[in-house]
């Protein structure tokens, strides 16, 4: 009995810490000051999508909560309203199972017209992500790709000001 106990303590231990999805060692590109490589993402429609120069803010969530926050507020908002001021919106679904995504998520995604760029591998999103804010909504501020602005929202409020 001891020994099925300390085995399944190992296998426990070995799946949520051996098989974490999360790269270890990637630093975060997302700082004041710096200049960001264009980067494609395809969108849920899998149609790709690169940043450009014209980019004026990228609106990303790491988290189901905050992914459910920004939808909700740009439902609200015409089909165009992303392209007319010139924001993307970037989803990471990175940490989902493929099957989840592909039974469930995509289908919901495909509701929304706007374009939700979408992050699928976990060294992607760490390129990114704050991860003491990754419950957060970050709105990141460029001019001609360079990083003006860092912001972290938790609320609709504070994140449609940021707009």
């Amino acid at each position: 009995m001891k020994k099925l106990v300390l085995l399944v303590a190992v296998v426990a231990a070995f799946v949520l810490v051996g098989c974490s999805s999360k790269p270890t060692g990637a630093e975060s590109v997302i700082k004041v000051g710096n200049t960001l490589k264009p980067f494609t993402l395809n969108d849920q429609f899998e149609k790709p999508h690169t940043l450009t120069s014209d980019t004026k803010k990228i609106i990303f969530v790491f988290a189901k909560k905050s992914g459910h926050t920004v939808r909700e507020y740009f439902n609200t908002k015409p089909a165009d309203y992303l392209k007319k001021h010139h924001y993307v919106f970037v989803a990471d679904v990175s940490g989902m199972p493929s099957i989840i995504y592909t039974m469930f998520a995509k289908s919901d995604l495909q509701e929304h017209k706007y374009p939700i760029w979408l992050i699928f591998d976990a060294k992607d999103s760490a390129k990114f992500v704050d991860e003491k804010n990754r419950d957060k909504i970050m709105v990141v501020s460029l001019d001609n790709l360079k990083i003006k602005k860092v912001e972290f929202f938790s609320d609709v409020e504070g994140f449609k000001k940021a707009l």
